[in-house]
C-alpha cells in the first residue's frame, strides 16, 4: 500500500531572505521583471536607500548605506553606469535603455 503524504502547513513567517532570493526560491524560475523594484523596496525598508518620487512615473532612488554597491555588482552598475555614483532616476533607467542597441547591463544576481 502507498505512503499517505500530507501537505506541509503553511507557513506565515516572513523569509530571512531578500525578496529576489525568495522570487527564485518561489518559483525555480529566472528573476522577471518585478524581482529589481521589489529589491529596491526591500533596501529602502532596510533604510539602506531613499526612493524619492520627483515627477509623475520619475523617482528618484540614492543611496544611504555605500556599502550597497558592495554587496551587488548590479546595483553597483545602476548607480555607476545608469546614475551618478550616488543616485540614479527611474527616467535615467529608461534613457539609458534607449540609448543602446541592446540592454549592455548583463542580467547578473541582485
Amino acid at each position: 500500500m502507498p505512503r499517505r503524504t500530507s501537505k506541509s502547513p503553511h507557513n506565515y513567517e516572513i523569509p530571512d531572505v531578500d525578496p529576489v532570493t525568495a522570487q527564485v526560491l518561489d518559483t525555480g524560475e529566472y528573476l522577471n521583471n518585478k524581482a529589481f523594484p521589489a529589491y529596491l523596496m526591500y533596501l529602502a525598508g532596510k533604510k539602506r536607500i531613499t526612493i524619492t518620487k520627483v515627477e509623475n512615473s520619475n523617482y528618484k532612488i540614492e543611496l544611504v548605506d555605500p556599502t550597497v554597491k558592495e554587496e551587488s555588482r548590479f546595483i553597483k552598475e545602476m548607480f555607476d553606469i545608469v546614475g551618478n555614483e550616488e543616485s540614479f532616476t527611474t527616467q535615467d533607467l529608461r534613457d539609458y535603455y534607449l540609448s543602446h542597441d541592446s540592454f549592455k547591463l548583463e542580467r547578473r544576481n541582485v
